[in-house]
């Protein structure tokens, strides 16, 4: 048995601490996203805050839709399959959502300090979308630690 001292930023319970804390912060996204979907008015412009709102919000779909399609991909197949059949069928498929996570991942974190800057948010709003984008950013660096982030197999 080796006992090496693992580093701090790959240990096993931080990765699962981000992932719980990026699922949970999708699901509430998603929720908050889902109440106030007719309160947010365009006016034909695309500002700062609905471009960061929406990316957040497709950010958090492709978060959801991941894990979902990794259970149902794991689920469709038996323990041989899983050994000696390696890719599982979807799994290609599946691995298309990390892509766009990561991408409006990146797009949120760009968006961090222009939201800091308009006056379309309040305070609370602000931290709760830099809050978001940072998890959202960990999370995609688990994925990649994890090569989860496109075909990797």
């Amino acid at each position: 048995m080796v006992a090496d001292k693992v580093p701090f930023l790959e240990q096993a319970g931080n990765h699962q601490l981000i992932i719980a804390l990026a699922l949970l912060a999708s699901l509430f996204v998603i929720i908050n996203a889902i109440r106030n979907r007719g309160t947010h008015s365009t006016q034909g412009t695309a500002t700062t805050a609905l471009v960061a709102r929406r990316s957040l919000v497709g950010a958090s779909v492709t978060n959801l839709l991941f894990v979902a399609g990794v259970a149902v991909v794991a689920s469709g197949a038996d323990v041989a399959a899983m050994l000696f059949d390696f890719p599982l069928p979807g799994t290609a498929l599946v691995l298309v959502l990390p892509l766009l996570s990561a991408a409006l991942s990146i797009a949120c974190v760009a968006l961090v300090v222009p939201v800091w800057r308009t006056a379309d948010c309040n305070v609370w709003q602000r931290l709760r979308f830099t809050y978001t984008a940072l998890v959202f950013a960990l999370f995609i660096l688990v994925l990649w630690y994890w090569q989860l982030l496109g075909w990797n197999y």
